[in-house]
């Protein structure tokens, strides 16, 4: 335990206590090490006296803490005014004390992650390191935690450079070297960094954001069974395995489900070649099987995953025009936006869709749900950007059900 100081009579008077707690906000504001001057509070002639004693000088309106502090040390109240205000009652508050520990575990787990990183000779090192610090990843990790994270990065890039281009699954890597077979899921601390890694390694020539490509094209295997695509009506060859699954569904009038693995270890043979609608939410797939509609209807379930773009990819690939539909939301319009990039035609999702779409709302007596955020660019349709960033008003496509499936445009 700290030594107990013997602190002057003088300067425990009451009178004083607002000096103190003065000196102290200004430390708590802003550094235990910044000094300058603050504001002399108003005190009694007995506190000033004192004071004065103290600083040997007349007071002024202005206290300067550089002074207060050297008087303080020569009376041995402390080493420094930090330490000096706590035995004179006016310690840190536990919440700046709090704050001022976090950031010595973030110097400390900064320290530690660059000594290591360093060492790797990879010319996106710096780069990587600032994002772990400057994104929150590292948020709460000490130079223990840190130092296990980075360096468990390093063995899985080690890991996938001996594997010299051959794939090897995700789980099996995260149970293989982390005993956990979940070690690598989608969205765990883990998972981000080593994917913002081979991101990096990648040279940046895959979307960060479309987490499972990234693994993808580093030769890494997401599960390839769950988060499969939801088809209606796929103008698939009968007389292909594929082909004869989704046949024998059309036939029994109900959507099948096809995953990533089928998709990847069986020949997609397209018999047709007409347009197909891929859209964002379930409903509209099955509404479409309740209707025995004789389209092909596509679901994205969201954020498309590895099955969804497979599947995607063969059919424009076989030249087969994928027109798709999103929510008129941020989260549904970057889906829109990725998708188009990949060469899909965005469909019913302009401007003027989404004020009619809204006015429809408005006519029937709906409240729909405001967008609290400003969406990204809509190169498609520049103007929808600006109506729905105006309006912040959200359609689902549920909405749009009727209009959507009843369409003679596809």
């Amino acid at each position: 335990m700290p030594k107990a100081r013997s602190v002057p009579e003088s300067l425990r008077h009451p009178d004083l206590d607002p000096v103190w707690q003065a000196a102290r906000n200004q430390l708590d504001r802003f550094d235990p090490a910044r000094r300058g001057r603050i504001a002399l509070p108003v005190l009694s002639d007995a506190a000033t006296l004192r004071l004065s004693a103290l600083l040997n000088a007349k007071l002024t309106t202005r206290l300067d803490l550089a002074r207060l502090e050297a008087a303080l040390i020569s009376q041995g109240v402390g080493l420094d005014l930090d330490e000096a205000l706590a035995e004179l009652g006016a310690p840190a508050s536990a919440r700046r004390q709090e704050i001022r520990a976090s950031a010595a575990r973030r110097q400390a787990a900064r320290e530690c992650v660059g000594a290591i990183v360093n060492t790797w000779g990879k010319p996106w090192c710096e780069e990587w390191v600032d994002w772990l610090f400057q994104s929150g990843q590292m948020v709460n990790q000490g130079a223990e935690s840190a130092t296990l994270l980075v360096n468990t990065v390093r063995q899985i890039l080690d890991r996938r450079q001996r594997c010299d281009g051959e794939s090897m699954a995700r789980n099996d890597l995260a149970v293989g070297l982390c005993g956990s077979a979940h070690a690598l899921d989608d969205g765990l601390l883990l998972e981000r960094c080593v994917r913002r890694a081979l991101w990096h390694a990648l040279d940046r020539q895959v979307d960060y954001q479309d987490g499972r490509a990234v693994w993808i094209a580093a030769g890494i295997l997401t599960d390839r069974v769950s988060s499969p695509v939801l088809t209606w009506q796929l103008p698939l060859d009968p007389n292909s395995p594929l082909g004869s699954i989704c046949q024998s569904a059309t036939a029994a009038e109900v959507p099948i489900h096809l995953s990533a693995y089928a998709l990847s270890n069986q020949e997609i043979c397209f018999k047709a070649q007409g347009p197909v609608l891929l859209v964002e939410n379930p409903r509209l797939v099955e509404a479409a099987a309740e209707r025995r509609l004789q389209r092909c209807v596509i679901s994205t379930n969201g954020n498309p995953a590895t099955a969804v773009m497979t599947l995607v990819s063969a059919m424009l690939a076989a030249g087969i025009e994928v027109r798709h539909h999103n929510d008129f939301d941020v989260a549904g319009l970057g889906i829109c936006r990725r998708l188009a990039e990949k060469g899909c035609i965005p469909w019913h999702m302009g401007s003027m869709d989404y004020d009619a779409a809204v006015s429809k709302a408005t006519e029937a007596g709906l409240e729909l749900p405001v967008e609290q955020a400003n969406c990204g660019a809509t190169p498609w349709d520049p103007q929808l950007q600006s109506r729905i960033n105006t309006l912040k008003a959200v359609v689902h496509e549920e909405l749009l059900l009727d209009s959507l499936l009843d369409s003679q445009e596809w």
